[in-house]
């Protein structure tokens, strides 16, 4: 998502810079000079896109004062969040103000991602590991268990919790191979891996859980 807006605003700024130099049919004279860095767009990555804006603009265009007698140049754009069917604006942008961000954008960026979490089922994968991760037919009455609640253990139950604040829908099943996730076969720069590590890899798990350490090769 942050990609995506960087590429759209870098496009955005070169193609503004480009127009105002073709229709003034001169050279632009580049003076240097602080651009705006007040932002209040409150969201994830808004800092780096800000920075990476602000670089853009202050290396390819500073501030312009004249270009063949004519007043300074400034322009604003839109920055807009892309879902997966749709392009809703959040925030303006200009050389002299910055970013300013639309009213009702952060209610209405929660409500279209809470919809569309609430609309996926996330396939979680584990493996049994006492005491983190357990699997039970029956509960302590004898009553029968079905679905998610034959899963129970430490990593589970805080899995579970998470999920539960964030309204996240999900199936729990047991790892094809019974391993966490090793490196079995490795050709140059092709890696082979089994277990867990396999399956968020082949897009067979969205999420793994379970108490999995973190090892060189599993970081990279």
């Amino acid at each position: 998502e942050s990609r995506q807006r960087w590429l759209l605003s870098n496009w955005l700024v070169d193609k503004a810079y480009s127009t105002y130099v073709n229709q003034s049919n001169s050279s632009a004279n580049i003076h240097g000079a602080r651009l705006s860095t007040d932002c209040l767009v409150k969201r994830r990555a808004s800092r780096n896109i800000e920075s990476a804006i602000l670089q853009l603009a202050a290396s390819d265009l500073g501030m312009i004062e004249k270009v063949v007698q004519k007043p300074s140049v400034n322009f604003s754009f839109t920055l807009s969040h892309l879902y997966a069917d749709s392009i809703v604006p959040f925030a303006n942008w200009s050389l002299g103000e910055g970013f300013r961000q639309l009213p009702n954008a952060s209610t209405l960026h929660r409500s279209i991602q809470q919809a569309f979490v609430s609309s996926q089922n996330l396939s979680v994968a584990t493996k049994i590991y006492p005491p983190f991760v357990m699997y039970r037919t029956e509960d302590n009455d004898g009553n029968p268990l079905s679905g998610n609640d034959r899963w129970y253990g430490h990593s589970i139950e805080l899995f579970r919790r998470i999920a539960e604040l964030s309204g996240l829908k999900y199936t729990i099943h047991h790892v094809f191979d019974n391993h966490f996730g090793s490196i079995v076969n490795s050709s140059g720069n092709i890696e082979q891996w089994n277990g867990l590590v396999y399956e968020l890899m082949n897009n067979m798990a969205d999420v793994a859980v379970g108490p999995i350490t973190v090892t060189y090769e599993r970081e990279r």
